[in-house]
């Protein structure tokens, strides 16, 4: 587990070379000590200058059946076959050229169309319609140009920058464009032994927490609540005048003021591209880009980071494509809507500012959703929880993630219907020494009908539990024309479970309403411990050990013990 240090430079921190190896056959050790794989699922995450490079081999038929991992399924298609499906991706694509709306022309860029004799044509970029510089007034140009605007953002700090979008209007920023809610400070005295400065804003948000940060060198300072508690790289602030022992002279020094970089009112088919959206006064349960209200938008290659509250907060219908929602206050990426997409991007190190995580805080939350779909994304070392479902969302689908080193749970799937959790690694998250069920990796609470398989879920060495689930007392959160928040009708089946260490527990929890918890079952799952260890199993409050489990619960599972459950996952 890495700690959670918001005085830490991200760059140094992302920049360390880390990397995961899955292998869920055993791997024969000889007395040379060298390594012989038999055929095993691979998945690798590399996390090296900033870049991901990723393999995981894809499940046959990617709808609800179970199935196993094969390695056919990473064959190429042939060649004949490659140039027909392009074709006819070419053909498709002229054909809807003429029809094509403002708000896409930003994504053509990323399209290549390869013909049947093999020659391969980028479409043109976008055409640009306003050039926009740091001294420019963005809301005024805004509103002096009409829906489908595309404008370009030169290189460059736009500092208190807010603005609200028109229709398919779209914002492409040239490498280095930075919205920026910090105003510059100056004026720092040597009084008492701190430097100190008059005039700095104490905005409350959510929980009564202050939302403004400062900022010295570049560098987040944590604020604490006395002033003998102050030290390098925190800050006090009492009636407006901020204290420091750390000496700002020569350093550019900036606080955070501005709730909001983009609020998208009630636009439609807006794409941002290719910006850095940072030190925004964003409080709890809010956005730096705050979009609840919004239809189809689209997020790709963002840089969202250092924000107090929240870095995103979507709308129905909303992509979020590439790009690094790090280092935020509370939570990388919240809120709700309809079909959103959020794809290939990573959210870590969120939370710096200690919201409680079993309130909201961590990764990534949504609630109140509809079709929601989290894939192949990196979610990792957020002081919280990783991905979190709560509250009606319905028929999610979250797949091809790598979670890992997060302090809450991994995934939380919570008081939500149907849903699908497959093809996930899921590794040495809920690390905070909570009680079962709380230190499970993948928990089930109060949701019904969750399909969950082909996961891989690491145990960490201290302790905690695989996969969970839970029920407990959410009757005042019941509504009219919804089914009961029960724990029912949920499927695990076909995933790997490795417990590091000796001691560990899976299974289902009550604390409440045991006549309500039914249809739940385990299948096909393999569970792999160490040779001493003391695996427990629960199943609607009933504890055991493995022949008893398989025997009641789960006949066609296994269990692999293991003198090195290392030989199955190597980190």
């Amino acid at each position: 587990m890495v700690a959670l240090d918001p005085n830490k430079d991200m760059n140094s921190v992302l920049g360390n070379s880390i990397r995961l190896e899955l292998s869920p056959r055993k791997v024969e050790r000889s007395a040379t000590r060298s390594t012989e794989a038999k055929p095993h699922s691979r998945l690798l995450v590399s996390l090296t200058d900033h870049q991901f490079r990723t393999s995981f081999p894809r499940r046959r038929n990617r709808d609800n059946r179970p199935g196993r991992l094969e390695r056919a399924d990473m064959r190429r298609p042939k060649v004949g076959r490659r140039r027909a499906v392009a074709t006819a991706f070419a053909v498709a694509l002229a054909a809807c050229a003429p029809t094509m709306q403002a708000g896409q022309k930003a994504l053509s860029a990323q399209h290549t169309v390869r013909s049947s004799n093999g020659e391969t044509a980028t479409p043109s970029p976008p055409k640009i319609d306003v050039i926009l510089s740091p001294a420019d007034d963005i809301q005024a140009k805004v509103d002096a140009s009409p829906a489908g605007t595309v404008f370009l953002l030169k290189a460059g700090v736009y500092r208190q920058v807010s603005f609200t979008p028109k229709d398919e209007q779209v914002f492409i920023g040239e490498r280095g464009a930075t919205l920026n809610g910090a105003k510059v400070i100056q004026g720092w005295r040597f009084r008492d032994g701190y430097w100190v400065l008059d005039g700095i804003p104490d905005t409350q948000g959510s929980n009564r927490k202050p939302v403004n940060d400062l900022f010295i060198g570049g560098v987040l300072h944590e604020r604490v609540p006395l002033l003998d508690q102050l030290g390098p790289g925190k800050w006090y602030v009492s009636r407006g005048r901020a204290h420091v022992v750390d000496d700002p002279d020569g350093q550019l020094t900036e606080v955070a003021v501005t709730a909001r970089a983009i609020d998208g009112g009630e636009s439609k088919n807006v794409v941002i591209r290719n910006l850095i959206i940072e030190k925004y006064a964003t409080a709890a349960q809010d956005g730096a880009v705050f979009l609840s209200g919004t239809k189809d938008w689209r997020l790709i290659d963002l840089t969202v980071r250092f924000n107090h509250g929240g870095g995103v907060r979507s709308g129905h219908g909303l992509r979020i494509t590439g790009g690094r929602y790090n280092w935020n206050g509370e939570l990388g990426i919240g809120g709700s809507g309809d079909g959103v997409l959020v794809e290939g991007v990573e959210i870590a190190f969120n939370n710096y500012a200690r919201y409680p995580w079993d309130w909201e805080a961590g990764g990534l939350k949504f609630v109140r959703s509809h079709g929601y779909t989290v894939r192949n994304c990196d979610i990792h070392d957020n002081a919280g929880v990783g991905i979190w479902p709560a509250i009606r969302n319905f028929d999610a689908v979250l797949e091809d993630n790598r979670v890992y080193r997060n302090l809450g749970i991994g995934i939380q799937y919570e008081t939500s219907y149907g849903g699908t959790i497959r093809n996930n690694l899921v590794a040495e998250n809920a690390t905070d020494g909570r009680p079962w069920p709380w230190s499970s990796n993948i928990l089930l609470q109060n949701s019904r009908g969750a399909d969950v398989y082909n996961n891989v879920v690491v145990v960490d060495r201290g302790g905690g539990a695989g996969i969970g689930m839970m029920q407990t007392d959410f009757t005042k959160y019941e509504r009219p024309g919804f089914s009961r928040l029960h724990t029912v009708d949920n499927l695990v089946h076909f995933n790997t479970v490795i417990h590091m260490g000796g001691v560990g527990i899976n299974g289902s929890f009550v604390d409440w309403g045991a006549d309500f918890v039914r249809g739940n079952r385990f299948s096909h799952n393999h569970w792999v411990s160490s040779l001493d260890s003391e695996l427990t199993w629960e199943f609607a409050g009933q504890k055991m050990k493995w022949p008893e489990w398989r025997a009641k619960h789960e006949p066609d599972g296994r269990s692999t013990a293991t003198a090195d459950p290392g030989s199955y996952w190597t980190y």
